[in-house]
């Protein structure tokens, strides 16, 4: 039996150990964008309908205050 220092035991992950857990990470990401994608596009085109169903009533409102359509291009205008 030699004495000497004890030998240490390190611990630790590989190399290998690692870069399998940053590609499955990748791998993760990669589905969970492609599943939220489709789904935030959904609530931005439902958000775009119910403003412009929005704005339609208020023009239907603004036609039944004043009996005529407001028009950008109206020289009778104000603004």
């Amino acid at each position: 039996m030699a004495r000497g220092k004890p030998l240490l035991r390190e611990s630790g992950f590989t190399l290998l150990e690692m870069s399998i857990v940053v590609f499955i990470t990748g791998l993760m990401l990669v589905a969970a964008a492609s599943v939220a994608t489709p789904m935030i596009r959904t609530a931005r085109n439902i958000e775009t309908d119910q403003k412009l169903a929005n704005v339609a009533r208020a023009i239907d409102h603004y036609a039944a205050q004043t009996y005529r359509v407001p028009c950008p291009a109206d020289p009778d205008s104000k603004s």
